[in-house]
């Protein structure tokens, strides 16, 4: 990231989230080397603002992170990302609390999980390191495989619908009738119509299945193969460099 006029320092990122808690970045490298053996736990090299997450493991073939309180994992969504993604989600455990919650410096515990790792690099930071290709008859075939995968992935979920109960509906109902209105107070007239039909919309939009979706489905959270390959007859469609469309351990399903 150096070389990329210091965008971003995951020193500092680092640094950061462990200001937020009590517990040292010392002893979480020791706990997740306890978890999963082996004698090292290296950082990843892009971290999120509500947890520290390193691999380890005797080959570096885990993801352990490390979440604050107040930001947890979802290990039901998780499960069920993995029922329906199979191999491109991975499987997520939690295992333990560290450390005592302070009101006064603002300090909260965290709590523990690990993963399997994806061991390729993500495609930002490909990007990062090979630039993007020339728009050339190969690289855009390829593109075209990548909205083909895309839309492969969400077809995934579109085709195992979940059942959602009734009060979470009414929850989502009253959440989004509330935002609407507040838009048809705030917006210029030109909208008014669009929201008013949206308004008399919402039942039947809250009738249809519900579905899993990524919370963050972006470059960071794309995982990559290192050297372009070609379609395979499994399936599984290569996009310039993408293979599948494995989803980064570090990411997360945010809800249906």
């Amino acid at each position: 990231m150096t070389s990329h006029g210091e965008l971003y320092n995951v020193e500092q990122e680092i640094a950061s989230f462990f200001s937020k808690t009590s517990v040292s970045r010392e002893t979480c490298d020791a706990v997740a080397k306890d978890l999963v053996g082996g004698d090292r736990a290296v950082q990843v090299a892009i971290q999120g603002c509500c947890s520290y997450t390193v691999y380890a493991g005797q080959h570096l073939d885990h993801v352990v992170q490390f979440q604050l309180k107040s930001s947890p994992l979802k290990t039901d969504i998780a499960a069920l990302a993995r029922q329906i993604y199979g191999s491109l989600a991975p499987e997520t455990s939690f295992k333990q609390q560290l450390g005592k919650g302070s009101a006064e410096a603002w300090q909260e515990p965290l709590l523990v999980y690990v993963m399997a790792r994806v061991k390729e690099p993500s495609r930002l930071e490909f990007t990062l390191a090979h630039g993007n290709p020339e728009n050339s008859p190969e690289n855009k075939a390829w593109r075209m495989n990548l909205i083909r995968d895309v839309a492969r992935f969400f077809a995934l979920s579109w085709n195992a619908p979940q059942a959602l109960p009734q009060e979470l509906r009414h929850q989502m109902m009253e959440t989004w009738e509330k935002e609407l209105r507040m838009l048809l107070v705030s917006l210029p007239e030109r909208f008014h119509t669009t929201i008013r039909d949206t308004l008399a919309s919402l039942p039947r939009i809250l009738s249809n299945p519900m579905v899993l979706v990524h919370g963050d489905f972006s470059v960071f959270n794309i995982m990559t193969e290192p050297v372009p390959i070609k379609d395979d007859e499994r399936g599984r469609y290569v996009i310039m460099i993408l293979d599948g469309l494995l989803l980064n351990p570090a990411t997360r399903f945010d809800s249906l």
